[in-house]
């Protein structure tokens, strides 16, 4: 592609792109962020929200309001509504025939796994799915009785050396089971293999070295679900 070199407060951007030709697709991971990094109280150029603008990040088991600003937008949590974000369409403008960037893929309500690209407008920091195929259905709505009350937990909490992980998955689908820690900026620390239904982290990343303090996410992942939950360490 071409582009226009700008500057935009103090960082250099491309603007007024123009496509020549696609040499490959699908080769870009989204980051994976909680939802409150673009909470809609956050301010114009603030941090995080700021730092993930034209990034793409995915956020997930995020539950759906009912659409605002004449149906183009909506409203989104991903931690039981005690922050919200805003879901937009500024990708593909009103993506879908009906202008409700959202009612032709879920309803709100259910929880879903949302992949877009970050940006500002309108007072609030937004992610801005690109089709239809980056909403995605959350393991929690899962119609599988074995799935509905896995509950995940951590001891001691705050951490300060080590932790022990929790979870009351069962048995017949423990041997595919993983949990994988991440930062707060959603990059994947360390993945651990349980062999119970408990397992240790020692606050190390996948090479050994010790992490620093702050706030951490632990997901477990097995073929039919992901359930993630917060930790602090403070050593």
């Amino acid at each position: 592609f071409t582009a226009k070199r700008d500057e935009y407060y103090g960082l250099t951007e491309l603007t007024s792109p123009n496509l020549l030709s696609v040499v490959s697709g699908d080769i870009i991971t989204p980051t994976i962020i909680p939802g409150s990094d673009i909470d809609s109280t956050l301010g114009q150029n603030t941090n995080p929200g700021e730092q993930w603008e034209g990034q793409l990040v995915k956020i997930e088991d995020v539950e759906v309001a009912a659409p605002v600003d004449s149906n183009i937008s909506y409203v989104g949590s991903d931690d039981g509504w005690l922050t919200t974000f805003i879901i937009g369409d500024n990708v593909d403008y009103q993506f879908d025939a009906t202008g409700d960037i959202l009612d032709n893929v879920i309803s709100t309500g259910e929880a879903v796994d949302i992949v877009g690209v970050v940006d500002y407008d309108w007072g609030s920091y937004r992610l801005n799915p690109r089709d239809s195929s980056d909403i995605t259905g959350y393991a929690s709505a899962d119609p599988n009785p074995n799935l509905q009350d896995v509950n995940l937990s951590h001891y001691p909490n705050p951490v300060n050396s080590t932790t022990t992980i929790s979870f009351n998955l069962p048995a017949q689908i423990q041997q595919n089971a993983e949990v994988k820690i991440y930062n707060l900026q959603g990059q994947l620390i360390n993945t651990l293999h349980p062999e119970s239904n408990t397992v240790n982290w020692n606050c190390k990343n996948k090479n050994g070295t010790q992490v620093a303090n702050g706030i951490y996410f632990y997901s477990l992942q097995t073929d039919n679900a992901t359930i993630t939950n917060k930790m602090i360490l403070m050593k």
